[in-house]
């Protein structure tokens, strides 16, 4: 896909899946285009503001590879962190099956889990975004999402484009 993309003339590729996390540092070993991933900016961000950092999912396959980022930003920043991974178990097919509520709690008790022992926390899916205000009402921590975070990291990105390239793409 990283190469149909490149092929397209695009100016960067986004990654909008943090389960894809390994595929997309493998794609960007095949492209010269920039590849952004949705937890990139996050990561980077947890990795500056704080030394033991929480991380919260709902799905397995989104935990390890957002730990795995924010190691990766520290050892680029040369920073020590450490990060404390929660998994809220069964929480995602509380949410499929319809239970918002019984979901939110699940995420909100993981949070409380780790509030204690962390400087601050980071939702590993996009899809936990709307939980991130009531996380740092409830626990006083900041709470770091990807969403917000990566679209304005790629709307400079883009920005820092030579002028006469973004007339050509809009044109």
């Amino acid at each position: 896909m990283a190469q149909a993309a490149e092929a397209s003339d695009v100016d960067l590729i986004f990654s909008a899946c943090s389960s894809l996390g390994p595929a997309i540092d493998e794609a960007r070993k095949t492209v010269s285009k920039r590849i952004v991933k949705i937890d990139d900016p996050m990561a980077e961000l947890a990795v500056q503001k704080g030394t033991e950092i929480g991380v919260l999912a709902t799905v397995p396959t989104t935990l390890d590879p957002t730990v795995d980022l924010i190691q990766e930003k520290a050892n680029q920043l040369g920073k020590e962190v450490h990060v404390h991974k929660h998994l809220c178990q069964g929480a995602f097919e509380t949410l499929m099956s319809g239970d918002r509520a019984k979901h939110d709690q699940m995420v909100l008790d993981g949070a409380r889990e780790l509030a204690s022992k962390v400087d601050l926390l980071v939702l590993a899916q996009a899809s936990m975004a709307r939980l991130a205000p009531m996380l740092s009402e409830a626990t006083g921590l900041e709470v770091l999402s990807s969403p917000r975070l990566a679209v304005e990291y790629v709307k400079r990105a883009l920005d820092d484009f030579p002028a006469e390239k973004q007339h050509a793409a809009h044109a």
